[in-house]
């Protein structure tokens, strides 16, 4: 599930929810996390521009900056954040639910009731693997 992960020292990592939803981690026995929401969420400003207009709809180019709520790298502690602060941050301790085909598990309605995996947007190096993570149920990392 972790691609290139396994290899690497496991060590127990908690996880910190610095997003406004409730997240929900399947592991791959069935069985699924639930990390609820820390209260503090991780947001990076942005400054939208107006490029033009297709069909009278704007067609914006959004130029992002510092983060915000996202706290310094604590050893043994990941930020699961949105898309967008994960990518943009490019930390090895902050990523994101994989919501993608392969990952996100959704209900008949289409609505992702959580995901599979985690995503990071840089390499892991030499970050404990994310398994460990899902082994076990977290303690709070998010004071």
């Amino acid at each position: 599930m972790f691609q290139g992960l396994s290899e690497r020292t496991e060590t127990a990592v908690s996880l910190c929810n610095l997003t406004q939803h409730y997240i929900r981690l399947y592991r791959p026995d069935g069985t699924a996390l639930e990390l609820p929401p820390s209260g503090k969420v991780a947001r990076v400003a942005s400054a939208p521009e107006i490029l033009g207009e297709v069909e009278g709809v704007p067609v914006l180019y959004t130029t992002y900056g510092q983060a915000l709520n996202l706290p310094d790298p604590q050893e043994g502690v990941m930020y699961i954040t949105s898309w967008v602060v994960a990518e943009v941050m490019k930390r090895a301790d902050v990523v994101c639910p994989d919501t993608s085909p392969r990952s996100a598990v959704r209900d008949e309605q289409g609505k992702i009731l959580g995901v599979k995996a985690l995503r990071s947007y840089t390499d892991m190096g030499n970050t404990p693997s994310l398994r460990m993570a899902l082994l076990h149920e977290p303690k709070s990392a998010c004071v």
